[in-house]
């Protein structure tokens, strides 16, 4: 990748965990590279600065956790909050939101629900579907 700009895009700032933009080692950074958080309400576009050298203050200033040197992620653009995105997203690993995901306005998942017990036999399957169907009700898979 050497001379190439690198584009980046992930889900969280800091915390070192998958999708974090201090997870990446710092080793394989060149001057200019691009990451970009995006979550279900942040875009956040960031800039790397191979010479900075700046404290950490995230959102801000983002220090890589292996090998950072004095390179230094830059918040470019501020955090936009209440981000709709239009076309397709391609995510690698986990989105956490502590809201609810909607389609088209309509809500299609929410927090994890109670459990529905099993169907010990015929007469209690009925039940059970309809404590099913109530649950995804409940969730926006299926309207009510």
């Amino acid at each position: 990748m050497a001379g190439e700009i690198g584009d980046y895009c992930g889900i969280d700032f800091i915390g070192g965990g998958l999708g974090a933009v201090d997870k990446i080692d710092g080793a394989v950074l060149q001057d200019k590279d691009h990451f970009l958080v995006v979550t279900p309400t942040v875009f956040a576009p960031l800039s790397l600065d191979a010479d900075s050298g700046l404290g950490e203050n995230s959102p801000q200033i983002i220090s890589p956790n292996v090998n950072p040197g004095d390179k230094r992620w830059i918040l470019t653009g501020g955090v936009f909050a209440g981000l709709t995105c239009y076309g397709n997203v391609d995510v690698t690993g986990d989105i956490n939101t502590t809201v609810n995901y909607k389609v088209d306005d309509t809500q299609v998942v929410s927090n994890q629900g109670a459990a529905v017990a099993n169907a010990t036999d015929p007469a209690t399957t009925m039940a059970r579907l309809n404590d099913l169907l109530a649950r995804c009700r409940t969730h926006g898979l299926i309207a009510t």
